[in-house]
């Protein structure tokens, strides 16, 4: 009694291959990238326009407290969008090089290669989700009193 694992292809494989590839795996990411970077480039020319606004028309106590509040918005936002970004290249020159080098999908001369790449791809993406807690911890005083109110204060038993 044995099971055996084995691939059977199509005879228009690479067509098949080529399609899904270029619209799933490369298509689809890169148009989320490109939403990502132009929205957190609205976001933070929006949150300057505002900054500027309520400069003008709230007292000038307030509006150096609001100001100073935009500026750490933005850079929280920019501070993850720059993540995203660093952990995202890797894997668009990898799917990149995939689509390019048909040796490196599954039965080609370099698809071990192509294993170890995506090895690589989950860690960056582990990585680009794990940072995210500790730089919303370090600019957000919200998020900090929400995660101690959680995690810290919420454990202790009181008597």
């Amino acid at each position: 009694n044995k099971t055996v694992l084995g691939l059977i292809f199509r005879d228009d494989k690479e067509l098949v291959e080529m399609f899904t590839f270029t619209v799933n795996i490369f298509f689809i990411p890169l148009c989320a990238f490109v939403i990502i970077a132009i929205c957190t480039a609205i976001l933070s020319s929006q949150l300057h326009t505002n900054s500027q606004w309520r400069k003008t028309t709230v007292i000038a106590s307030q509006g150096h407290k609001i100001t100073i509040r935009n500026k750490k918005v933005a850079k929280m936002v920019v501070s993850i969008f720059t993540l995203f970004i660093s952990c995202f290249v890797p894997t668009a020159i990898i799917m990149l090089a995939m689509a390019l080098v048909p040796d490196i999908m599954i039965g080609g001369k370099y698809f071990n290669a192509s294993k170890i790449m995506c090895g690589c791809i989950f860690i960056l993406e582990g990585i680009n989700s794990s940072v995210n807690i500790f730089i919303y911890y370090n600019m957000s005083t919200k998020y900090r009193q929400a995660f101690h109110t959680m995690f810290i204060i919420g454990n202790v038993h009181t008597t």
